[in-house]
């Protein structure tokens, strides 16, 4: 079985996050319509709009002179997002703005304790890599104590496998008694 990554086939359907005019989003009809609308446009012209791909957020914009304008953000950047989408909300030329993404890489949630489920992994991550750094630190200052280090774990290794062995010769050597043959 062959395994792919959950980031190209697990991300979900294309969802508005968040949309300063909700209710100009378009119906089901409207929106059979509008596909086929841009569709046939893209044909014609030529003029395909860029599909939005997994793991990025698109912030949406419209004009008041219907013309329509877009930037992609890669999903890390989700808080960057929400503060552009509230820049544009306050410009007078801008008549909509929403942030769309996919329904299944969504960095807007909330976990049940009323953090942010992002917010959380990315002080665990940077949590994780200053214990990374200051272990590193504390290697490059004593050298040759982490050799010697080193060297007395591998030698308690080697006494753990050799007495583990011993005491699988003594129980086979046991069972071979129990059964009358040559031990071991």
């Amino acid at each position: 079985m062959v395994y792919y990554p959950q980031v190209f086939f697990g991300v979900g359907s294309q969802v508005i996050y968040f949309d300063s005019h909700p209710e100009e989003q378009e119906g089901l009809l409207y929106s059979i319509y509008s596909h086929f609308k841009t569709a046939l446009h893209g044909a014609w012209t030529g003029d395909v709009e860029k599909p939005l791909l997994p793991g990025s957020l698109r912030l949406v914009y419209f004009t008041t002179d219907n013309e329509k304008g877009f930037r992609d953000y890669e999903l890390h950047q989700y808080a960057r997002v929400r503060a552009d989408w509230e820049t544009l909300r306050t410009i007078p030329e801008v008549r909509r703005c929403y942030v769309t993404g996919f329904s299944g890489q969504n960095p807007y949630v909330w976990s049940a304790s009323g953090s942010k489920i992002w917010t959380e992994q990315e002080k665990i991550v940077q949590s994780e890599l200053r214990k990374q750094a200051r272990r590193a630190k504390a290697r490059a200052e004593t050298p040759g104590e982490t050799h010697v280090q080193e060297k007395s774990v591998l030698e308690h290794i080697d006494e753990a496998i050799q007495g583990i062995e011993a005491e699988e010769r003594e129980a086979l050597n046991a069972f071979a008694k129990d059964k009358g043959e040559e031990a071991v």
